[in-house]
């Protein structure tokens, strides 16, 4: 008994020599890091009809840090992905005619503007050493989140410093994280077309929190991280760095705009890998000493463990003292009573574990029955009380529509309640691009419902129709069920969508 129970305070002191004398090999340090920070620059060539075809350079900024081989030039970048997404420059250039209309007292059609006016070029530049180097997108993990760039094969490597990528298993809330943003607040501008306003390099600075939220993007669906700071879009495309100095996410203005959340590491390393662009991990066995506030928080803790043990040790070898002084007492008879009943509690509470009988757990992509609606609602799933010996029913709280063939291919959509598939961004909210007049304006609806796992589909009377995989047409007006896994298409079969859970 007694040398049993040295071995947990034997451990608990290992564990605190080891917290004490653990080795900081790397530090976060602004310095070391601000020559992998570069500044992307965005030109949007904008033909506009209704101003007799007038065309307007559109130009922006984001962050993009390097990546490659520490001591070797580097010629590969990541960003966001949103940073030239020509809807986003639309609708910055429609924000500003309508600022510039209503100082001179006219009315500006913003829906109107969005609609016609044309993105005819876009062009991405990284602005290093005071000079623009052109880029290209080798890959996308989707259309509107993180992107790698690289520099075309005729231009030469630079030496900025790539930035090392984090194993990000261990991010939790409360994590330090360091990060740079531009100054000032307007990262966009415009020209006439042919200027070079774009040329112009923005000034940033380093900035730390601490993360406030690790966890999914509901916008994505990939591991994503939330802090103060991602609420600002002068942090697009801009990294999370650890106190160990390496990367453990991507700023991105589309997820940080709805969801107030950043991209960690995940999706990007299979980018990389699948493209086969060189990079590099941190060694995981790099750590950095807490500060003092941190080691006297811990200390504490450890030390209030050791405490909590010995009296527990003490209790227990008075109890078993005790219990010695008991059975010494005892006449043979006695004795022989004592230990038989001994015997008898532990078979009666072995067979009363035996028999109960485990909950049975159905998959949640078959059919789930109607479950109970007095049911927590802040839970991811639904399910029947385990403690009733009845099978427990698991329903996700929401479906995913995933775009399979056409221009959204790779996209995929939450859906939960009701979701309209259309062009008009008044009307819905999966769009496609406002000039393709195979979708209607308001085409048609997805709908969900958690509380019983229904999934339907409905026509709202398009002009080119929606179809089963098989081709059938839906009957515009009339509510069809559809099933996890079912495909279906609209207007012409190469704008296939599938809808999963």
């Amino acid at each position: 008994m007694r040398k049993n129970g040295l071995i947990p305070i034997i451990l608990i002191i290992v564990l605190t020599l080891s917290l004490l004398s653990g080795t900081a090999y790397a530090k976060y340090n602004s310095d070391d890091y601000s020559n992998g920070i570069v500044q992307l620059n965005v030109a949007h060539t904008v033909t506009v009809p209704e101003l007799d075809n007038a065309e307007f350079l559109i130009w922006s900024s984001a962050g993009a840090f390097a990546i490659g081989i520490q001591e070797e030039k580097v010629r590969h970048f990541i960003t966001d992905g949103a940073a030239f997404d020509p809807y986003i420059a639309l609708e910055e250039l429609a924000e500003k005619f309508a600022a510039y209309y209503e100082n001179d007292g006219l009315t500006f059609n913003y829906d109107e503007f969005i609609k016609t006016a044309i993105v005819s070029e876009v062009d991405l530049y990284i602005a290093y050493n005071n000079t623009n180097i052109k880029v290209e997108v080798v890959g996308q993990v989707n259309q509107s989140s993180i992107a790698v760039l690289a520099l075309p094969e005729n231009v030469s490597p630079i030496d900025a410093t790539p930035l090392r990528l984090a194993d990000t298993t261990f991010t939790e809330p409360g994590d330090n994280v360091h990060t740079f943003r531009f100054k000032g607040e307007d990262l966009f501008g415009i020209v006439e077309a042919g200027g070079d306003a774009y040329i112009t390099t923005w000034q940033y600075e380093s900035c730390d929190t601490k993360l406030e939220y690790v966890g999914t993007s509901q916008t994505t669906g990939y591991p994503a991280c939330s802090c103060e700071l991602v609420k600002s879009r002068n942090l697009q495309g801009m990294p999370l760095f650890n106190d160990s100095g390496a990367v453990i996410a991507i700023n991105t203005y589309e997820a940080g705009s709805l969801n107030l959340v950043s991209l960690l590491n995940d999706p990007i390393l299979k980018l990389l890998t699948g493209y086969e662009i060189p990079h590099e991990i941190s060694d995981a066995e790099e750590s950095v000493l807490p500060d003092l506030t941190d080691l006297i928080k811990y200390v504490s803790v450890l030390v209030g463990a050791i405490i909590i043990l010995i009296a527990l040790l003490l209790v227990l070898r008075a109890r078993r003292k005790s219990r010695e002084t008991e059975e010494e007492d005892m006449e043979p008879d006695e004795e022989q009573e004592y230990e038989l009943s001994r015997r008898r509690r532990k078979a009666a509470v072995k067979q009363a574990a035996s028999n109960e009988q485990p909950a049975v757990v159905m998959p949640p992509l078959k059919p789930a029955q109607d479950v109970p609606g007095d049911m927590a609602e802040t839970i991811e799933y639904h399910a029947v009380n385990p403690a009733d010996n009845k099978n427990v029913v698991v329903r996700p709280l929401r479906a995913v529509l995933r775009s399979i063939s056409g221009s959204l291919v790779g996209r995929y959509f939450t859906v939960s309640g009701r979701v309209v598939i259309g062009r008009d961004p008044t009307l819905a909210k999966v769009l496609f691009e406002p000039t393709y007049t195979v979708i209607s304006k308001r085409h048609c609806c997805v709908s969900y419902t958690p509380e019983t796992g229904r999934i339907t589909l409905e026509d709202l009377n398009s002009s080119n129709g929606t179809y089963f995989e098989n081709g059938e047409r839906l009957i515009p007006g009339k509510v069809y069920s559809i099933n996890e896994g079912d495909t279906f298409y609209l207007g012409l079969p190469e704008n296939m969508f599938r809808i999963t859970m």
